[in-house]
């Protein structure tokens, strides 16, 4: 009988750490999604602006080159 219950603590024991160790996996995982989204809407906010710059640049080319077409017909 003592060595059933032997057994018994020693299976909740184990039980115990896999799931300790199961639930700081998790949390770690889920940080580590955490921060990778975070890396992409930084990225995504930088490519944001990138093309709003190269937008600006067209647009005044765009208009740069409308202006020379006004003259020349003069």
């Amino acid at each position: 009988m003592g060595q059933i219950i032997t057994l018994i603590w020693i299976n909740l024991a184990f039980i115990g750490i896999l799931t300790t160790l199961f639930i700081r996996l998790m949390n770690k995982l889920e940080k580590n999604i955490k921060d990778l989204g975070n890396q992409v809407d930084t990225l995504g906010e930088k490519l944001d602006a990138r093309m709003d710059s190269q937008t600006a640049r067209t647009d005044q080319l765009y208009q740069m080159f409308i202006d020379l077409i006004k003259e020349t017909k003069k």
